[in-house]
C-alpha cells in the first residue's frame, strides 16, 4: 500500500485530496456531515479484496484512502471522503449485531451505550503471548468508541500480522480512525513484545456541547515508554458507544491462530463525559464466526473486562 508518512494532515488534504482536485479516489470536503450521506457503489468483500483493498480495525479500506499521519500533525477540520466503492460486508455492522462471515471481522467484544457522548475514553491491557501457530492471520484487540449506529471508529490497536498499517509475525500498536465512507487514518506502527503493559487513551478536546470534539488517540508501551498518536479532527460525531474490549480476526483457519494464553484482559477502564466518570452498563457480545475457538466475554465489571478465546 502506498502510505503519506511524515506527512502533516494540511499537506496530505491540500496535495493529495485538493477540494478542487480528485485523485486517487480521494476527495477532500469542507463539510464533515457530507461524508456520511454521501452515495457510493457497493462492492462485495470478494470484490474488494481481488481490488487490492487491506483489512484494517473497522474492514476493509481502499489504499488509496489509508493515511498514515505524523503525529505532530494538527489535527484540521477538514475530512476526506473515499470515493472508491464501499464494501457491503458484515464488517462495518457491528452497532447492529450483525453477524461476521468466517473468522473475518469482530470475535467478541464488550459493549455499552452510553448516557452521554464520551469525551474521554481510557483502558489498559497486557501484550499476550504470540500465537500457538504463526500463520497469515491478522489479529487486532483494542477498546474503542462509537458513534450511535456504528459510523465510525477511535481506537489504539493493538495487532499481530500484516495489515492496512504494515506489520508481520509479531506484536505492534498504532492509533486508528476509521469510518463507513471508507476513509481511515492511522498513527505509525510501532513494535511491541508479548508481556508489555499498554495504554489505549482517546482524549476529546475543544468539544461542543452536544459532545464533538476533537480527538487525540495514544497507544503508549507503558513497559518500554514507546507511544504512537492520531490526531483527528472534529468530525460531526459524538461517541455514545463504548467497547471495553475487542477481538477483530482475519484469515483464522484453526484455533492455534489465537495467542496461547487463551485470554486478555482489558483494566482500568474509564469512560468520562468532562469532568464526570460516567458508568457504562457493560454486556458481553460474540459473533457467529468459524472455527469457534472458546470465546467469552467477562464484561461484569464497569472497570476490567476479560476475554477468552482457547487454542
Amino acid at each position: 500500500m502506498r502510505h503519506r508518512s511524515s506527512i502533516s494532515t494540511f499537506v496530505y488534504l491540500s496535495i493529495a485530496c485538493g477540494s478542487a482536485l480528485t485523485v486517487a479516489g480521494c476527495q477532500a470536503s469542507a463539510s464533515d456531515s457530507d461524508s456520511d450521506s454521501e452515495e457510493t457503489v457497493a462492492i462485495s468483500e470478494e470484490q474488494a479484496l481481488s481490488a487490492g483493498y487491506l483489512r484494517t480495525p473497522f474492514g476493509l479500506v481502499h489504499p488509496d484512502c489509508i493515511y498514515e499521519v505524523d503525529e505532530n500533525a494538527p489535527a484540521r477540520n477538514v475530512h476526506e471522503t473515499c470515493t472508491h466503492p464501499r464494501v457491503a460486508s458484515a464488517d462495518a455492522s457491528f452497532a447492529a449485531g450483525g453477524q461476521v462471515p468466517a473468522t473475518n471481522g469482530w470475535v467478541e467484544a464488550s459493549w455499552a451505550t452510553l448516557s452521554n457522548a464520551a469525551t474521554y475514553m481510557h483502558g489498559r491491557f497486557t501484550v499476550p503471548a504470540a500465537p500457538k501457530t504463526a500463520g497469515n492471520q491478522l489479529l487486532y484487540f483494542f477498546p474503542s468508541l462509537e458513534p450511535n449506529g456504528g459510523t465510525a471508529i477511535i481506537q489504539p490497536v493493538l495487532q499481530w500480522g500484516v495489515g492496512a498499517a504494515g506489520g508481520g509475525k509479531y506484536w505492534a500498536i498504532a492509533s486508528w480512525y476509521v469510518d463507513n465512507a471508507g476513509h481511515a487514518e492511522h498513527s505509525a506502527l510501532r513494535r511491541v513484545s508479548s508481556g508489555d503493559v499498554i495504554d489505549g487513551l482517546m482524549e476529546g478536546s475543544n468539544c461542543t456541547s452536544s459532545g464533538v470534539c476533537n480527538w487525540k488517540i495514544t497507544s503508549t508501551d507503558v513497559t518500554t515508554g514507546v507511544s504512537t498518536v492520531l490526531n483527528h479532527a472534529a468530525d460531526g460525531k459524538a461517541y455514545t458507544q463504548a467497547q471495553g474490549g475487542v477481538l477483530e480476526a482475519y484469515s483464522v483457519s484453526q484455533c492455534a491462530h489465537y495467542p496461547t494464553d487463551g485470554d486478555i484482559t482489558f483494566s482500568q477502564l474509564v469512560v468520562r463525559r468532562g469532568t464526570t466518570t460516567l458508568s457504562p452498563a457493560y454486556g458481553p457480545k460474540r459473533w457467529s464466526v468459524s472455527p469457534s475457538c472458546g470465546f467469552s466475554v467477562n464484561a461484569n465489571s464497569t472497570t476490567s473486562h476479560t476475554l477468552f478465546y482457547s487454542n
